[in-house]
């Protein structure tokens, strides 16, 4: 989508996952207060909006690194009574958030014939090999601190969002790094890092 500037010369260029949430930002916004937002979006509402489809990206991340994770804890013996009880409160709240996402961008395809679910896909693959390639921990150290961080992300960038924007039915990941303390690994506290990493994701995508 091509966005044309009041004095008629320069352009912004929004994906479609961004107009998808202007969209849904639009609507809300005029739920709420009745009034209607400008036809052409302002630099703020474009930085929401990229900040928007950010998370989204983070929720397909963290479902895939909860799978990785169930496996090194297998693999180091870990998986087990509490461990395993407490894993599976995190991986159902991964589960159920993402197929929320998924359910967005799938419901907007439909109406408007797009495929914003497959391009969701690809760029979550495209983050996750960005992280793949850039975190150099070893095995449940590695796994553990991938979710933790991708979780303080998703809460950090959430709420940074306006009530039009903010990803409410999101809330449930904010629950998983506590509910994962009991696994007892080290904490390293990556998520700067992997906020850096997954700030522009420049990995080709091969299917």
């Amino acid at each position: 989508m091509r966005t044309h500037d009041g004095d008629g010369k320069q352009f912004r260029t929004m994906t479609r996952e961004q107009t998808l949430y202007r969209r849904m930002a639009v609507g809300a916004h005029l739920r709420a207060t009745r009034q209607v937002l400008p036809v052409i979006p302002s630099a703020e509402e474009k930085r929401l909006t990229k900040l928007a489809v950010k998370i989204i990206i983070y929720t397909q991340c963290i479902n895939g690194a909860l799978v990785e994770l169930q496996t090194e804890l297998e693999r180091a013996g870990m998986f087990r009574q509490r461990a395993k009880h407490q894993f599976k409160k995190a991986e159902a709240i991964g589960i159920e958030v993402s197929n929320i996402a998924v359910d967005i961008f799938r419901k907007y395809d439909t109406i408007h014939e797009t495929n914003c679910v497959t391009e969701m896909f690809e760029r979550a693959y495209a983050t996750d090999l960005k992280i793949d390639s850039s975190v150099a921990l070893q095995g449940v150290d590695r796994a553990y601190n991938i979710v933790i961080a991708l979780c303080r992300l998703f809460e950090k960038h959430n709420k940074q969002l306006s009530n039009s924007y903010y990803f409410q039915k999101g809330e449930p990941i904010y629950q998983i790094p506590r509910t994962l303390e009991c696994l007892g690994v080290k904490d390293y506290h990556i998520e700067k890092f992997l906020d850096m990493v997954t700030e522009q994701p420049k990995v080709n995508v091969i299917v």
